[in-house]
């Protein structure tokens, strides 16, 4: 859990082979970044990536269609419904 404020600064300590060093010096340096810049960026970039693959989903325009379909749908509740809901409501009121 991150319990930093947003402009709350903490550090990250890494253990690297020295050739995985050698690697992200060398592409800092073609990008014209420190390394500690390159790795950063790096690092937050596959995060952002990871996150937005695990959380968003993007349907396509047929499946959107009928998912509000199914949302709009005026349906009754089945048993299995009903049930889930009594034990929902039976764990928080």
């Amino acid at each position: 859990m991150n319990t930093a404020s947003p402009t709350e600064f903490v550090a990250l300590n890494l253990s690297l082979s020295a050739s995985e060093r050698n690697l992200l010096q060398q592409a800092a340096s073609l990008t014209g970044e420190s390394i500690d810049h390159f790795a950063l960026t790096a690092l937050l970039d596959r995060a952002r990536e990871v996150v937005q693959t695990n959380t968003v989903r993007l349907l396509s325009h047929r499946d959107a269609v009928r998912f509000l379909e199914l949302l709009d749908a005026d349906v009754e509740p089945n048993d299995a419904l009903r049930r889930a809901a009594e034990c929902y409501r039976g764990g928080h009121e």
